[in-house]
């Protein structure tokens, strides 16, 4: 079962999950100490799409997915080929 703690970082409230030997801490309870509640869904959506968070989010994938994770772009690749009909998109392999 997970356990659920929290801390206080300059009066705020954040949220920590542990699980196993994990931690997970709440990003939504870290934007909403710069926003509010209603701005925060904004701040995570704009930080998920910089291309800093998706490099470390691929890079991420990468070590924790490995094989698993090339063999799963061969498979959406042919999709797209198929749903395509265009066999020129050898190029994304």
């Amino acid at each position: 079962m997970p356990k659920k703690e929290t801390i206080n970082v300059q009066g705020t409230i954040i949220t920590i999950i542990s699980s196993k030997e994990n931690d997970y801490i709440s990003l939504t309870d870290m934007a909403n100490a710069k926003s509010g509640r209603s701005r925060a869904a904004d701040i995570i959506k704009n930080w998920i799409r910089t291309r800093t968070t998706l490099e470390f989010l691929g890079a991420w994938e990468q070590l924790i997915q490995g094989e698993r994770l090339v063999q799963l772009n061969k498979v959406a690749i042919t999709q797209m080929q198929s749903l395509m009909g265009n066999k020129n998109l050898k190029q994304l392999e």
